[in-house]
């Protein structure tokens, strides 16, 4: 098992908003993670239940990223 992603420590109560991530894959982990803890989207960071985190939010593709460097 991982670790929690980010500052997203928090999982047993609605603690973050999209506004609290700077990218969408950062939101998405948080998701991810505390999904995977408490069984539900706890933040409602998925406000169109469609598995996708923060649609608002830069989307940053992390593959493309590390292919630069």
């Amino acid at each position: 098992t991982t670790g929690a992603p980010g500052n997203c420590t928090i999982c047993s109560y609605n603690a973050y908003n999209c506004s609290d991530f700077s990218t969408q894959a950062a939101a998405q982990a948080c998701h991810d993670y505390c999904y995977d803890q408490v069984g539900y989207d706890v933040h409602r960071l998925d406000a169109d239940n469609d598995g996708i985190a923060c649609e608002s939010l830069p989307f940053v593709r992390y593959d493309l990223m590390l292919k630069k460097q």
